[in-house]
């Protein structure tokens, strides 16, 4: 059956050829052409699918005619700065080890324009970076990775010296990242342009320019409103890359029960989408999901080997963290498994880059689409997340011992492996350490039974030990009963002297309460008693005071009857207050005057 192609670029970006079919992006290219023309250092980043790379290699050219520019697209490979320099010196023609600054005016000195060099997915200096055996990113004491200092030193010193612009394109989620580094290269942020998701009318000018380009009508003129709409809700802003998946579906659906399954070539034949045409096709989430399911069945039913060997092998291609993952030509990580014999891997590579889901880049395979890689993460089973993990566990304990950190491994650790050793041994495949970590896992299997069998030991000594003092606990519980008995009188007699004592510990207490309780008494009505008598002898002497003072106004009236009357005042007032010699010596006097009047 011939393959068939459609108009649309299904997982791949446009390309400077497909600039007359490239739609919705208008006011994104021209504002990162301004700002090229501004400055010789952008970065272009935004969601993933947001057609960041077609921007560039499709939209510039829109702009840029031949003689204004030399764009050059890097990705990262092996190291992004050995990239550049493998980049220019295919246009330089100087070795490849002569400086960045050589390459560039070797170019322009050939070819009087300016070089553009495109970074792009630069995102994978991050996600490809080298690790250690924790699987931890290996970072200078800066905690940078030295590629990226090293790019960017290059391009610092290059910024104001060399004919040459550059153009950081990464996903957004990454962009964080950069600003570890932005004391490197301290204009890394000044121009940026952000690809936002496209909406709704962006989306329908994607529609309608590439329905006009490639021939394909609409009946009822609502389906175009119809199809953004199902773009919209299986999120197609977001993941761009959908779209074109999507439109090449619903193009293949029609084509096929027109025209049959003839190979388009050039000018694609009149298509008409309708409402049926939409019933057919899968939904926008789905249909990128079913296009794999069915390439997979059929390049596994082509070249009779087994469909999950097609899924392991498009598993490589991924990281554990689901992003993409370039394999080198000719690595082992390509048939780690060893499924594929003689020609069978070429073959297998082949019908994928031809079904659009890997590509092969210089000497680099890999997915067409990050979109890929994630579904491709999402088939692994439970199994091969938990091989994973085992494995992610292993290598993590076996670094730790060689660094005299940990020890070996668990019981629980050694026994899952040989559960899963065959694929945790594929896993360990292309690991430099490989035979040591393997070595590793038999020496914690010996350890782990030496420690077993040392515990039985103890077990077994635990286990005497306990009858023996059982055996012990019952003796002493006959004697402890033989001498309750022994003591019981014993008991009895101590418990009555002991309630005597108890009495005769009252009667001594209270004895002594009562005693001090009388001679407080005591002491209380003493000091009453002379209170009592100083308050008497106040009272008299007030009193002896007032008939004093009675008996000197009687004295003032005169005659015998005064003086008698002053008389009697002082002598009561003489026996309230004795010892007065002031009221004695009156008294005489005033007995004197008396018997004066009586004779």
């Amino acid at each position: 059956m011939a393959q068939l192609h459609s108009p649309f670029k299904f997982l791949a970006p446009y390309s400077a050829k497909d600039k007359e079919n490239f739609w919705g992006r208008d006011t994104e290219t021209l504002e990162l052409y301004k700002m090229l023309t501004a400055t010789n250092l952008v970065l272009l980043y935004g969601p993933s699918g947001t057609g960041k790379t077609s921007l560039v290699q499709c939209g510039l050219t829109r702009h840029f005619n031949g003689p204004d520019w030399i764009p050059l697209v890097i990705r990262r490979g092996e190291n992004v700065t050995k990239s550049v320099r493998e980049g220019l010196s295919q246009l330089s023609e100087l070795p490849k080890e002569k400086t960045f600054r050589e390459h560039i005016n070797s170019i322009y000195s050939t070819y009087n324009r300016p070089v553009y060099l495109f970074f792009d997915q630069f995102e994978e200096v991050f996600t490809l970076a080298a690790k250690d055996e924790q699987q931890k990113v290996i970072l200078d004491e800066e905690g940078k990775l030295a590629e990226v200092k090293e790019l960017f030193a290059i391009i610092k010193e290059s910024l104001s010296t060399v004919r040459c612009k550059f153009v950081l394109i990464l996903r957004e989620e990454f962009l964080g990242q950069l600003y570890t580094y932005e004391n490197d290269l301290p204009t890394l942020f000044d121009f940026r342009l952000r690809i936002e998701p496209m909406n709704t009318a962006k989306i329908g000018k994607v529609l309608t320019g590439t329905f006009k380009s490639f021939n394909i009508s609409c009946n009822p003129p609502g389906v175009i409103k119809a199809i953004a709409s199902n773009l919209l809700e299986g999120n197609a802003t977001s993941q761009l890359a959908y779209l074109q998946v999507y439109l090449d579906r619903l193009w293949k659906t029609t084509y096929t029960e027109r025209y049959g399954e003839e190979e388009w070539v050039r000018i694609p034949p009149p298509v008409e989408l309708n409402e049926g045409t939409l019933r057919q096709v899968e939904t926008v989430k789905k249909v990128l999901e079913v296009y794999l399911g069915e390439q997979a069945k059929a390049i596994a039913s082509t070249l009779e080997i087994e469909e999950t060997w097609i899924q392991e092998l498009l598993d490589s291609f991924v990281t554990d963290d689901g992003t993409k993952r370039p394999i080198a030509e000719g690595s082992s990580r390509l048939n780690s498994k060893n499924r594929f014999t003689g020609p069978k891997l070429d073959q297998c590579l082949a019908h994928l880059e031809n079904a659009r889901l890997i590509r092969k880049d210089n000497q680099y395979y890999e997915l067409a689409h990050d979109a890929l890689a994630a579904i491709v993460a999402s088939k692994r089973t439970t199994t091969q997340r938990l091989v994973k993990d085992i494995t992610q566990i292993i290598r993590t304990s076996y670094q730790f011992w060689f660094d005299k950190k940990g020890g070996y491994l668990t019981t629980e650790n050694v026994a899952l492996y040989d559960q899963y050793k065959t694929d945790i041994n594929d896993e360990l495949e292309g690991n430099e350490h490989r035979g040591a970590i393997l070595s590793y896992i038999e020496d914690s299997r010996r350890e782990n039974e030496r420690e077993r069998q040392e515990l039985e030991d103890k077990n077994i000594r635990l286990e005497a030990g306990k009858k023996e003092l059982e055996e012990n606990e019952r003796k002493l519980s006959d004697s402890n009963q033989a001498l309750e008995k022994t003591n019981s009188n014993q008991k009895l007699a101590l418990g009555a002297i002991g309630v005597l004592l108890l009495v005769l510990v009252g009667f001594i207490t209270w004895g002594y309460n009562l005693y001090n309780t009388n001679e407080t008494n005591l002491k209380n009505s003493e000091t009453n008693l002379k209170e009592s008598k100083q308050n008497l002898s106040k009272y008299y002497q007030e009193q002896a005071n007032q008939l004093k003072q009675d008996a000197k106004v009687y004295v003032q009236t005169g005659g015998y009857e005064g003086y008698k009357d002053a008389l009697e005042k002082l002598t009561i007032a003489d026996s309230l207050v004795s010892d007065d010699l002031e009221t004695e010596k009156k008294i005489a006097e005033y007995r004197n005057i008396i018997n004066g009047y009586r004779r």
